[in-house]
């Protein structure tokens, strides 16, 4: 009984250990990768973001203790499952949820990609130049032209977000449970909405989707619900782990070969027009990493560098002008566009990305870090509660994903897996509307199920 309890509290402490290997990873691919960035108050710069970690770390380990102190067995786990008293996620409701989704898919592949109507031939052959041409894709998803649906579309996708978004979550995270049709239907969904993305030769939806399956994976390996036949079954366990790590691998390379050919493309592997890009900061090609780094893996290692890092430059840079506070309005593009259009008065005059562009960092081209999104309506120390908040947040997810087996659990998951991925570059999550809503709304959610005691299975 012990060691399943062992085996379970481990569990509940991987997430974290994930989060805090990368984001120290990222860290380290700064200070010592092939970008020379000229730090701005180095010693305040790196300290902050030693602190914003520990912080993190601190609120995880916090909530999780007080959450996992009474893991005593897997009865009681199971107990834990049973204690809400009426199933809102039957799987009625998640067939209609992707067959919902499936549409809206359909419908904005139809307008991201200005076709005539839903072509399979035509998304093919948009899907191989986007391979073949990102850059030329990239450019021409860009230009502002009549899109199909018009602006009833565009409300209609952010109104039903939280739905929208749970339906590939949750269509991997109970793939067994799910019929033969509605199994198909969930992999053409996967599938058109990578090719959506691809055809544009933009990298983020493609990363989405990868982070999506990654982080569903990663749930179910921590579930302890099979933990009794453990032992019984440990070579199978081992075989299951195996295909799982195989799987994660061809992810992670797909990730980076497309991230690589299409950011290749654009800037034509031309290092001026990149340097030229990052404010003009040099490539240090003697660099440690760049010494250490096979010759067929230099370009990638500089690309991947370049979103990875250039944040924590924009961070050094904020510590040179002075706060505004924003009130909870200025982590957000989505809330900053639409305040700024209902009171007719520019708001991003007061945030840190517009007082860095006097040092030359682009508000609408670089990076600026989750971090100074956030500092921009509590500051830059005030970021280190806010850590230790999310923490605290993350760690009760991560028990009612997995021990509970909350199904809006996972899907918050999922939303904070895109969120600690792309923190070193920005607010990924509440910057777009669709994330946005589909975070307060599901959070809102979850919290309020909570008081009434009912179960999302």
């Amino acid at each position: 009984m012990n060691t399943i309890n062992n085996d379970i509290k481990k569990n509940l402490n991987m997430p974290i250990i994930v989060i805090e290997g990368y984001l120290a990873f990222t860290v380290f691919l700064y200070a010592f990768g092939p970008w020379e960035w000229k730090t701005n108050n180095p010693i305040l710069t790196y300290m902050m973001l030693f602190a914003f970690q520990v912080a993190l770390a601190l609120g995880y380990k916090t909530g999780i203790r007080k959450k996992s102190i009474n893991l005593i067995s897997i009865d009681y786990i199971e107990a834990e499952r049973k204690k809400y008293s009426r199933t809102i996620f039957s799987n009625k409701f998640l067939q209609i949820l992707l067959i919902l989704n499936l549409i809206f898919i359909m419908l904005n592949i139809v307008r991201t990609l200005d076709l005539a109507s839903f072509s399979l031939s035509s998304i093919l052959n948009q899907v191989t130049i986007g391979l073949t041409n990102p850059a030329a894709q990239y450019k021409l998803s860009q230009i502002v032209v009549t899109k199909f649906g018009g602006s009833i579309l565009s409300y209609a996708n952010v109104l039903l977000a939280p739905l929208l978004w749970l339906a590939i979550p949750l269509s991997i995270y109970r793939f067994k449970e799910l019929s033969i049709v509605f199994k198909s239907i969930s992999v053409i969904t996967i599938f058109l909405e990578i090719a959506r993305w691809v055809a544009t030769g933009t990298n983020k939806g493609f990363f989405d989707i990868v982070i999506i399956v990654l982080a569903v994976i990663f749930v179910k390996k921590l579930t302890p619900f099979q933990s009794r036949k453990k032992r019984l079954y440990s070579k199978s366990i081992r075989k299951n782990n195996i295909k799982i790590t195989i799987v994660a691998l061809i992810f992670l390379f797909i990730c980076v070969w497309f991230f690589s050919n299409a950011i290749g493309d654009r800037v034509q592997m031309n290092w001026t027009n990149l340097e030229i890009s990052t404010g003009n900061t040099q490539i240090n090609f003697d660099s440690i990493l760049m010494r250490l780094c096979p010759s067929y893996l230099k370009a990638t290692l500089i690309y991947v560098s370049s979103y990875l890092t250039q944040g924590y430059y924009a961070l050094s840079l904020a510590t040179l002008v002075e706060w505004t506070p924003m009130f909870g309005v200025g982590n957000s593009m989505f809330l900053m566009d639409n305040l700024s259009s209902i009171f007719n008065t520019d708001l991003y005059q007061f945030t840190y990305q517009t007082k860095l562009i006097q040092y030359g960092w682009d508000s609408f081209v670089n990076w600026h870090s989750f971090y100074i999104w956030v500092a921009n309506d509590v500051s830059i120390i005030g970021v280190v509660f806010v850590m230790y908040i999310l923490g605290r947040f993350l760690a009760n997810v991560v028990y009612d994903a997995t021990i509970i087996g909350d199904n809006i659990a996972v899907g918050i998951f999922c939303l904070l897996a895109v969120l600690f991925l792309y923190m070193p570059a920005n607010n990924q999550l509440l910057s777009y509307p669709t994330t946005f809503m589909a975070f307060w709304v599901l959070t809102g959610i979850w919290a309020f199920k909570k008081k009434i005691r009912l179960r999302f299975k």
